[in-house]
């Protein structure tokens, strides 16, 4: 069995999002599991270089997703903090 953690599920939530509204919210979701994850590895919980790395370009694809989408829809453009 395979485990996915559960940021990458938000993540992978908010790229196949096709509503503009439901995905503001999936962004938001997505970027605070993606904050919690940074806070436990840096706290050093089971967390390695690979993983920090691959949260960190996950960030940055987020903000694309929301810049991209919903800038010219109008929909919210504020974001939650992830901290590198």
């Amino acid at each position: 069995m395979n485990f996915k953690p559960a940021w990458l599920e938000l993540y992978e939530a908010a790229v196949l999002e096709t509503d503009n509204v439901a995905l503001q919210k999936r962004i938001e979701q997505a970027e605070q599991a993606l904050a919690a994850r940074l806070v436990q590895m840096k706290q050093g919980e089971d967390g390695n270089l690979s993983e920090r790395s691959i949260v960190e370009k996950v960030a940055a694809a987020l903000q694309v997703l929301r810049q991209e989408r919903l800038s010219s829809s109008g929909v919210g453009n504020q974001r939650a903090d992830v901290q590198h």
